[in-house]
């Protein structure tokens, strides 16, 4: 990921929110079970039916809060429409939830680029390793809402 981020650029430039991605946060963003979640809510499992996989509420934000995009044309615009999902999630997430702050998680692996977010609790830990050089089948980078909020 560190090559798409020679100078930070796509970060302070986020670019325009594709429609794809907008449609999505259209579709709304609830706190249902404690946990924040983003598109039609009634369309996800509930928390206790599925907490056997999910292991806890930051596993389940993450399994019901992704997002998956195909790189069309270069990695850079990807991880800018990537960056700039999170950063409406993030705004949206201040409105629904102000108290809470998020931790997105952005991979890629081949040409598939997945968002994942969760909300960050002091008694559950991160859903991602901090060893993220550790994560030698795809790139990965994690960016907590605060520091959206600075950056942009």
């Amino acid at each position: 990921m560190r090559q798409l981020l020679p100078d930070g650029t796509p970060l302070r430039s986020a670019g325009v929110l594709p429609d794809e991605l907008a449609q999505i946060l259209g579709e709304g963003m609830r706190v249902v079970d404690d946990c924040l979640i983003v598109g039609k809510s009634n369309a996800v499992p509930r928390l206790d039916s599925i907490r056997a996989y999910v292991m806890d509420k930051s596993g389940y934000e993450c399994s019901v809060n992704h997002v998956h995009l195909k790189e069309r044309g270069d990695s850079a615009t990807v991880l800018r429409h990537a960056v700039a999902f999170c950063r409406q999630v993030s705004v949206e997430a201040l409105r629904v939830a102000p108290n809470r702050s998020l931790r997105f998680i952005i991979s890629k692996n081949g040409e598939d680029w997945t968002v994942h977010f969760h909300t960050l609790r002091t008694d559950e830990p991160s859903w991602v390793s901090d060893d993220l050089e550790g994560y030698e089948e795809e790139a990965v980078l994690v960016l907590d809402s605060t520091e959206l909020r600075r950056t942009f």
